[in-house]
């Protein structure tokens, strides 16, 4: 039976894309909104012919990659789209989608915050998007609903997604609610599996349901707040028990050492031995559920990064530029480039950066390490691609435009610039 039940999961995952809009089975995928950055939530839940979106992701990202996965399978009429919270990262896709004619949107459901909410999180987004939201699915036409507790939305006898839990200013358990733990919490019942997402919901709210909820056992968790922090505590997670994560953020959330707001669900996974899943790794992530289990299928972008240390050692700047370039020919543009600004407090300190290109043929790396005279040292040079990590040998890089040497090592180079245009060319294939 298990074999059997395996063949039939092999053979949906072939098929999955043949004709998606009409699969008889579940499909729920976590678009990748995420690569590079910012993070961000958009989730196309399909069955029999009905598609139920929540979230967008924000305004860029949606518009690029939500739009196009929906345009890619021929996805034109969406019957529902779920607002989780009012944030940009999971709005702003929305409005991309609903400025397009290219789609007919049947329902729209949200809770809106007060001005005075959106003002004090002034960082997440703005009141006037939400107006301009909700102006535009008037212009169209498109009814707007009050997400509340139980609200059902059925694909068919089988297989609903319920609200589970969604607060406000006017009902709240807890004292000072954030817009994220206005997250509506949503459980996806497919025969007898579950799935439950949670939106950003936050520490507060999630140490109540911790306590208070007995519905969130599930077998996949969308983990809260893209894994990071001010996420619900460990108890909120062991209620869940999910051998299985999808975590929507981008790869250095997860693979920079640096990014400590992930620490909390990193050591959670570990030492709980949790598959997890990251958009911004494995990119779009699809789950394909029936009667008979449930298959996750990914689609991860290539990705090339470059790993280094940097260490200021004289600036005569308050503020430095190290900007990297990218590019498969030589010919560099700010378009195929990265910056970074290094506050000069942080001459002596050794700092880690992770610079990923994502689809892209990746032969030659660019540095500019200082905007202005001064003294550095790069060292700890690493090339990723296709899953490997190689050393980049320091003796051996190519292009060293208005630099002076003043030390060099395999693993290890100093350098003074000698202008304002510094330039430290590294091959791709200099990495062994």
């Amino acid at each position: 039976m298990k074999f059997k039940n395996l063949m039939l999961l092999i053979i949906i995952s072939i098929n999955l894309m043949a004709n998606i809009k009409n699969n008889k089975d579940l499909l729920w995928t976590s678009i990748n909104v995420s690569t590079p950055k910012p993070q961000g939530d958009a989730h196309v839940i399909i069955k029999n012919g009905k598609t139920l979106i929540i979230d967008g992701g924000e305004y860029n990202q949606g518009k690029k990659n939500l739009i196009s996965y929906l345009k890619k399978n021929k996805i034109y009429t969406i019957d529902e789209i779920l607002i989780t919270h009012t944030h940009f990262d999971h709005y702003g896709g929305i409005i991309a989608l609903l400025e397009s004619n290219l789609f007919k949107i049947k329902k729209l459901y949200m809770n809106m915050p007060t001005k005075k909410q959106m003002k004090k999180e002034w960082w997440s987004g703005k009141y006037e998007d939400l107006i301009y939201l909700r102006k535009l699915a008037k212009k169209r036409d498109i009814p707007i609903y009050k997400i509340k507790q139980g609200d059902i939305f059925r694909f068919d006898k089988n297989t609903y997604m319920k609200v589970l839990y969604i607060y406000d200013l006017n009902n709240t358990p807890i004292k000072n609610i954030t817009i994220n733990d206005m997250s509506a919490v949503t459980m996806i019942y497919d025969y007898e599996h579950k799935y439950l997402l949670t939106g950003d919901l936050d520490k507060n709210i999630g140490a109540y349901l911790a306590k208070n909820a007995n519905n969130l056992k599930a077998d996949i968790l969308k983990v809260p707040h893209h894994g990071v922090s001010t996420l619900p505590p460990k108890e909120f997670f062991d209620k869940v028990a999910s051998k299985y994560y999808i975590i929507t953020s981008p790869d250095y959330f997860w693979l920079d050492p640096r990014w400590k707001r992930s620490d909390q669900i990193k050591k959670y996974v570990k030492e709980h031995n949790i598959t997890t899943y990251i958009t911004g790794i494995n990119g779009d992530i699809t789950v394909i559920s029936n009667k008979n289990g449930f298959h996750i299928k990914t689609n991860p972008p290539k990705i090339t990064t470059l790993i280094f240390n940097i260490k200021i050692l004289e600036s005569k700047n308050r503020k430095n530029t190290l900007q990297i370039f990218y590019s498969n020919n030589q010919q560099y543009s700010e378009n195929n480039s990265q910056k970074y600004i290094i506050d000069k407090n942080s001459t002596n300190k050794d700092l880690y950066y992770r610079v990923s290109v994502y689809n892209k043929e990746v032969k030659f790396f660019r540095i500019d390490p200082l905007n202005s005279k001064g003294k550095v040292v790069i060292s700890n040079v690493y090339i990723e691609s296709n899953g490997k990590k190689r050393v980049v040998n320091l003796t051996k890089i190519s292009n060293k435009k208005n630099l002076e040497i003043i030390s060099s090592t395999k693993d290890k180079i100093e350098i003074k610039a000698t202008n304002n245009d510094p330039i430290l060319e590294i091959l791709n294939n200099s990495a062994h």
